[in-house]
């Protein structure tokens, strides 16, 4: 009856797991056969990663306890280690092991070990409970080719970091796909690893060492890098005039800025550096570990995506910028026809005080006109200035498409705004014509046109 299955495959120790129910947990095992192993439901779960997931060590340690062979599965590959170093429980994580040893191995779907989610979340003490159970784990590498201390050097785990340097130092030479090693990755992102790295004798080869496109840490840090490190650009055993494949040297790249990002990109270094306080504003559950999209990208792939994007900005902002200029010239000529013009004519005959002057000078209305025409046409005029100006400027690349659309959207706000003081001015110009008008007169010459005569 305990192993019975509902429709998604989970047993009464499932549901009495992802509900915490300590006590229905220590009954059912206590009526299970201790060879029983409770596999896995509909979703890959097993009740023992369950609880290591939900972070309940006392669920994890009852089920050890009672079961003989229990099963450590959970989703994507993963295993209840992985849970448990991603909470960094050192109770949980030491009892895991001494039953299931050779689960600090078991790699998940992207191969990812449970010390590459414990460098990843910065779990110190399970760091240390793997690395003593099986050092190989430090030497074994993910989908993209990054060692546990690729991960903790990307993410700034500066404690992460020394322990796997200090239990495996020699682990420093592995590098990922691209040929990178660990302080490829950290000079951009890492302020605590990169000196770590840096201060050990034995590794100051690192600083040196090319990747495939024959860029060396300091060609990242120029390549990437807003604020620069005086420790790294000013290191006597760092060869600042090594080249890579494009024939650049750090400095030339540096100067050149030769990969541009996207200022307003949000940037790896940008969040919270103790991301232990803020785990569950990025990561949800331990299946999100190692499927997030924080990972640091080639600078290639950075620059083309880059380019790409900012291409369709410009074509889009190049059509509206079109329309809003066309808009600005009708409003601009029609605001100074109507100034010109003048509504209700001049004043005319030399008898007059004020030959040649507005005969509705004295209206509300008419000042009201002018005004608002005027206010209209500054605007309007503002926004055709701005259009022009725009191809004059002299800039960084990496600036100039920032300034181009402030630019763009300060014509905008003056076009929108000279919209308001134009109608105002068209309505109040008819006002004052019309209020100036002698109805009773015109009514009478009609009266007399329309008369018809008696004889």
């Amino acid at each position: 009856m305990i192993a019975k299955l509902n429709k998604e495959r989970d047993t009464a120790l499932h549901e009495a797991v992802r509900h915490n129910h300590i006590d229905v947990v220590k009954q059912l095992l206590m009526e299970v056969d201790p060879e029983f192993s409770f596999g896995a439901n509909a979703a890959g779960e097993t009740p023992l990663y369950l609880a290591a997931e939900s972070h309940v060590p006392a669920l994890v340690s009852e089920i050890l306890k009672k079961l003989k062979s229990p099963a450590y599965d959970g989703p994507l590959g993963r295993t209840a280690l992985h849970a448990a170093a991603f909470w960094d429980d050192e109770g949980m994580t030491k009892n895991i092991l001494e039953r299931g040893g050779d689960l600090c191995k078991r790699a998940d779907q992207n191969d990812w070990t449970p010390l590459h989610m414990a460098a990843y979340m910065d779990s110190i003490k399970a760091t240390k409970l793997l690395l003593e159970s099986d050092r190989k784990v430090a030497y074994m590498k993910n989908a993209e080719g990054w060692t546990a201390l690729h991960i903790a050097a990307l993410r700034n785990k500066g404690r992460v970091t020394k322990e796997i340097i200090s239990m495996c130092p020699d682990c420093c030479e592995v590098v990922d796909n691209e040929g990178r090693n660990a302080l490829h990755l950290a000079v951009n992102n890492s302020p605590s690893a990169t000196p770590i790295i840096q201060d050990y004798s034995s590794l100051r080869n690192l600083l040196n060492q090319k990747d495939n496109d024959g860029n060396t840490p300091l060609h990242y840090y120029c390549i990437n890098s807003v604020a620069y490190d005086e420790r790294l650009l000013k290191s006597p055993r760092v060869d600042k005039m090594v080249f890579n494949k494009k024939n650049q040297t750090a400095y030339q790249i540096l100067s050149s800025k030769s990969f541009q990002t996207d200022p307003d990109e949000k940037k790896l270094s940008d969040f919270p550096k103790d991301q232990k306080n803020f785990s569950y504003l990025y990561i949800q559950r331990v299946l999100e570990v190692g499927y997030d999209k924080t990972k640091k990208k080639n600078p290639k792939e950075e620059e083309v995506e880059w380019k790409q994007e900012r291409e369709k900005r410009i074509e889009t902002e190049d059509k509206a910028a079109q329309a809003h200029l066309v808009v600005a010239a009708l409003i601009t000529t029609v605001t100074f026809a109507a100034g010109i013009t003048m509504p209700g004519g001049f004043v005319g005959g030399d008898d007059h005080p004020h030959p040649g002057s507005a005969v509705l000078r004295k209206s509300a209305a008419f000042k009201a006109f002018i005004l608002t025409n005027a206010l209209s046409l500054i605007l309007s005029s503002s926004a055709i200035f701005i259009h022009l100006f725009i191809p004059l400027i002299r800039t960084n690349a990496k600036y100039f498409f920032k300034k181009r659309t402030s630019f763009l959207q300060m014509a905008f706000w003056f076009l929108l705004s000279s919209i308001a003081p134009m109608v105002l001015a068209f309505v109040t110009d008819n006002r004052g014509t019309i209020m100036k008008l002698d109805f009773k007169r015109i009514f009478s010459m009609k009266h007399q046109e329309y008369k018809i005569p008696f004889s």
